[in-house]
């Protein structure tokens, strides 16, 4: 990926956790910078303090599934190092259209021990990110309506 594709890529996920920002009902919220692996927005809620990682994915619309990373660069990542509390998935359509799954990071662990997902694939920069691939139609019920 070149310098000018990274800023591209970091742009979009920006723009989707602000998005997240406006749907989660919270007293306040903490966007982390920089290069944190564990989570992406503490979420300051009555309740306590929720942690989201954010997700935008741009191709599920059409191929009805997403990835779960969890290993890059031969070190684990993704869903095997988050200490975030729920995964939010943006399916990205056209017209800034989208479908948002909160998805509890507890959850999809289960889904992975279950063997739940399709396939294991190797893809993002030179192919050096482990994904576990999985049907939309798995975390169905995890589809808001924000």
């Amino acid at each position: 990926m070149t310098p000018e594709e990274f800023k591209k890529s970091l742009e979009f996920g920006h723009k989707w956790e602000e998005k997240l920002t406006t749907l989660i009902p919270c007293n306040s919220f903490k966007r982390i910078e920089g290069n944190f692996k564990y989570y992406d927005i503490e979420f300051y809620t009555n309740e306590g303090t929720k942690y989201y990682e954010v997700k935008a994915d741009k191709l599920a619309y059409k191929t009805g599934n997403f990835g779960i990373e969890y290993e890059c660069y031969k070190q684990a990542s993704g869903i095997s190092v988050t200490t975030a509390d729920y995964y939010a998935i943006f399916v990205v359509k056209p017209y800034d259209m989208y479908d948002l799954y909160i998805i509890p990071v507890q959850v999809i662990k289960d889904k992975i021990n279950e063997r739940a997902y399709k396939r294991q694939v190797w893809g993002g920069d030179q192919k050096l990110a482990g994904i576990y691939i999985f049907g939309i139609e798995t975390f169905a019920q995890y589809k808001t309506t924000y």
